[in-house]
C-alpha cells in the first residue's frame, strides 16, 4: 500500500458573501428628483442612496426598479417599469430623458428588488414640472 495526499485549492472560498432571500429589503430613504436642461435636452436626474437587507447591508439587494407616471395634465397609472438599475454602489444616479413633454408633471416611484425576487415598500418622488 502506498499513502497518497492531495491538496486542492479552492480559490472561491470563504470569498463569497452569504445572501439571505426572502426577507424584504427596506428602502425607507429619500428618492430625490431633480429636472436638468443641460445641454439643451430635458431630463429627470433621479439621485438615492442605497437600500439596506436584514443584516444592514445590500446583500441580497440585487436591482432598483423605477416607475414613472405623468400627474399633470392628467394623472396616470405606474403602469409597466421604466426601468431596473443593478444594485452595488453607495450612490445612484439615473438620468430620465425618455419622452418628456414639456408641460407636463411627472413623479417616479422606486423599489429595491432582492434575489427572492421581493420587492421593497415604494418610495415616491416629489413632481417635477418638465418647462
Amino acid at each position: 500500500t502506498e499513502r497518497i495526499s492531495l491538496n486542492i485549492p479552492l480559490p472561491n472560498m470563504g470569498l463569497r458573501q452569504l445572501k439571505i432571500c426572502g426577507s424584504e429589503p427596506v428602502f425607507g430613504q429619500a428618492l430625490a428628483a431633480a429636472y436638468d436642461n443641460t445641454g439643451g435636452t430635458d431630463k429627470v436626474n433621479l439621485t438615492w442612496n442605497r437600500a439596506f437587507d436584514e443584516n444592514s447591508g445590500e446583500r441580497d439587494v440585487v436591482r432598483y426598479v423605477l416607475w414613472r407616471r405623468k400627474t399633470a395634465p392628467v394623472l396616470e397609472n405606474w403602469g409597466d417599469p421604466l426601468s431596473s438599475v443593478a444594485a452595488g454602489f453607495a450612490n445612484y444616479l439615473f438620468v430620465d430623458a425618455q419622452n418628456l413633454e414639456p408641460g407636463a408633471t411627472y413623479q417616479y416611484q422606486l423599489s429595491a428588488q432582492d434575489c427572492s425576487p421581493k420587492l421593497s415598500v415604494p418610495v415616491q418622488s416629489p413632481q417635477v414640472v418638465i418647462p
